[in-house]
C-alpha cells in the first residue's frame, strides 16, 4: 500500500504489519499464534505512530485492503461525523449477522440506523436512565458481597475483579434491558459457598468452547451465562477480524452458534411472557418494554427481528464494555491508595450507612468529583473500543494525505487519548487532571481528544447509562471494600473484542471498618 500526501507526494508512514508474528499465510498450526498477536496489535500501532510522530499510519496486514489508523483529533472527528464520505464498514460485521443482526452497533445502512436510534434514544436519556440507579446499587451490593466473601476465605489471595465485574454488568443489562435476572453473580456466589472460586464457576471459555454451553437454560440456577457469553465472544472476534482461514478452523465455532441459540431462546421467552402479561407487563421500565410499547403504537421500524437484534447488541455493548472500565478502575485504584481513599470518603459521605439504593443520580454526579474523575481517566487510558472502522466511499484527502475509495480508516481513541501533543504525561493514570483546577494544565484538549464512546451520529447511545452505572457501583464498592495492590503484578492489556487484560485484573480486597 502506498498513500501519498497530496502536497508533497511523500508516502504516508507505513507499518507493514502491526502483528509481532512473522506468519503471513496461516496454516492450522499457526492459528493461535496469529490470533494472539492480533489481540495486541493496537499497542504496536500506538507505539509505532508515536515513535514516528505520525499524524496517521497506513497498515498492511496479510495483504488485505488499504487501512489507515488515525490519531489526530481533527481527523478522527472528520471521519466520525461525515457518514456520507466515511461509511460504516460492514465487511467484518457481516460475519456476525447470526449474532448481532442489524442491531445498532452492526448496522451499516445510514437511514435504518438513524431511524432505529431515533426510536431508542428516549430510553437512554437522563430522565429515563436515572430510574435505574436503585438497580445499579442493588447489583453493586451483590458484587460487593461476592468479593467480600472471597476475601474472607483467603485474605492473602489475589482476586481477579475482571471476572466479577463482568458478572455484575451482565446482571445489570439483563435487568435493565430485558427485565430478567441472568443470575451471573448468584451463580458465582453459590459456587463460592460450595468452596469453589469464581474462576471455577465460569468465565473459563475465553477461547470459545461448545462444552461451556450445557443443556441448562439461562436463568436456571445451574446455568452460567458467563460461560455461554464467553463461548460466543472469542469466535466472534476472529470472525470480525476476517482472518484468512475457513470457519471450521475457528476454535470454539460450535460453541459460538450454540451460545447464540441459548441467548435467542431466553429473548424469545421473555418477549412472549411480556406479551401474555398485557400492558401491565410493559410498565417495568426496562428497555425491552420500551421497544414493545413502541411497536404496539404502530412503529414499523421496531419489528420482532429488530427487538431481538437490539437485545443481543445490548448484551454485548452494555456489559463487557462497562465491565472493562470498572475492572481497570479498581486495578488502578489499588495502585493509587490516596486516590482510592478520596473516592471512598466521597462515597461514604454520599451513601452513609443507609441503603445505597437511596442515592440519586444528581448526587452521584455532583457530589463525587474525584470518583467521576477516576472514571474519565480510566476511559482515557483504557477505552473499551481501541478503534472503530469506517470505509471511504470515494477518494479523499484527509489531514493532507490522499486516501483511495474503499480504504478502511480507523479513528483510534486508544492512540488519540495517549497522544503526547494533547495529553501532558499521557501514559500516567492521573484522575486529578479532570478536576476543574487542573484541567487547563493536565487536560487542555479534552474537548476534542477524548472520545471513548466514539463521536458523531454513531456515538454510543448508552453513554449516560454506562457512566451512571459506573458511578453507582464504584461508590457502593468503595464504601464497603478497600482494594490493595498485588506486589509484582502489572496488568498487560490485550483486545478480546473489547479492551481487556491477558491475566485478569488482580487486587487484594479487604472489608472496610464501618
Amino acid at each position: 500500500m502506498r498513500l501519498c500526501a497530496k502536497q508533497t507526494q511523500a508516502s504516508l508512514p507505513l507499518l507493514h504489519s502491526p502483528l509481532s508474528s512473522t506468519v503471513t499465510h496461516p496454516q492450522k498450526g499457526h492459528l493461535f499464534s496469529l490470533t494472539s498477536n492480533t489481540t495486541t496489535a493496537f499497542r504496536n500501532l500506538e507505539q509505532a505512530m508515536r515513535a514516528a510522530d505520525a499524524r496517521m499510519m497506513g497498515v498492511s496486514v496479510l495483504g488485505r485492503r488499504e487501512t489507515v489508523i488515525l490519531r489526530h483529533p481533527d481527523d478522527c472527528a472528520a471521519v466520525s461525523r461525515d457518514q456520507e464520505t466515511y461509511g460504516k464498514a460492514n465487511t467484518g460485521w457481516r460475519h456476525l449477522e447470526r449474532w448481532l443482526g442489524r442491531g445498532l452497533v452492526a448496522e451499516s445502512d445510514v437511514a435504518h440506523h438513524a431511524a432505529v436510534k431515533e426510536v431508542l434514544l428516549p430510553a437512554f436519556k437522563a430522565a429515563s436512565v436515572k430510574g435505574f440507579v436503585p438497580l445499579f446499587a442493588e447489583v453493586g451490593e451483590e458484587l460487593a458481597d461476592l468479593i467480600e466473601g472471597a476475601a474472607a476465605k483467603d485474605p492473602s489471595k489475589a482476586y481477579d475483579v475482571r471476572n466479577a465485574c463482568r458478572r455484575a454488568t451482565l446482571d445489570v443489562i439483563g435487568k435493565a434491558a430485558f427485565g430478567f435476572n441472568f443470575g451471573a453473580l448468584g451463580y458465582a456466589a453459590a459456587r463460592l459457598r460450595e468452596g469453589r472460586g469464581v474462576e471455577e464457576g465460569g468465565g473459563g471459555a475465553a477461547a470459545g468452547s461448545a462444552g461451556a454451553v450445557t443443556d441448562a437454560q439461562i436463568g436456571d440456577a445451574d446455568c452460567d451465562v458467563i460461560g455461554i457469553f464467553d463461548a460466543v465472544l472469542f469466535p466472534a472476534m476472529i470472525l470480525l477480524f476476517e482472518l484468512p482461514f475457513p470457519q471450521f478452523m475457528i476454535p470454539g465455532i460450535d460453541g459460538y452458534f450454540k451460545g447464540i441459540e441459548k441467548l435467542d431462546a431466553v429473548i424469545a421467552k421473555i418477549i412472549a411472557a411480556k406479551r401474555v402479561g398485557g400492558p401491565a407487563a410493559l410498565e417495568g421500565g426496562d428497555i425491552l418494554s420500551f421497544m414493545l410499547k413502541a411497536q404496539a403504537a404502530g412503529n414499523d421500524v421496531i419489528t420482532d427481528k429488530q427487538i431481538r437484534d437490539e437485545l443481543q447488541v445490548f448484551t454485548l455493548a452494555g456489559s463487557d464494555t462497562t465491565a472493562a472500565t470498572l475492572s481497570f478502575a479498581l486495578y488502578e485504584l489499588s495502585r493509587h491508595p490516596e486516590v482510592q481513599e478520596a473516592c471512598a470518603a466521597e462515597a461514604a459521605a454520599l451513601l452513609g450507612d443507609g441503603p445505597s439504593r437511596g442515592a440519586s443520580s444528581a448526587a452521584l454526579q455532583s457530589q463525587m468529583p474525584m470518583l467521576t474523575a477516576v472514571i474519565n481517566e480510566t476511559l482515557r487510558l483504557y477505552p473499551a473500543a481501541t478503534e472503530y472502522v469506517r470505509c471511504t466511499t470515494k477518494d479523499v484527502v484527509l489531514g493532507g494525505y490522499a486516501i483511495k475509495a474503499g480504504s478502511f480508516v480507523l479513528p483510534s481513541p486508544y492512540s488519540t487519548q495517549r497522544h503526547p501533543d494533547y495529553w501532558p504525561r499521557p501514559d500516567e493514570w492521573l484522575p486529578e487532571r479532570w478536576l476543574p483546577q487542573n484541567a487547563k494544565e493536565l487536560a487542555p484538549h479534552a474537548d476534542k481528544a477524548w472520545f471513548p464512546f466514539a463521536q458523531g451520529p454513531r456515538a454510543c447511545i448508552g453513554r449516560y447509562f454506562s457512566v451512571l452505572e459506573l458511578q453507582t457501583i464504584l461508590a457502593v464498592l468503595l464504601r464497603r471494600l478497600r482494594f490493595g495492590r498485588v506486589e509484582g503484578y502489572d496488568a498487560v492489556t490485550c483486545e478480546n473484542f473489547t479492551l481487556s487484560t491477558v491475566d485478569g485484573a488482580l487486587v487484594l480486597p479487604a472489608t472496610r471498618a464501618r
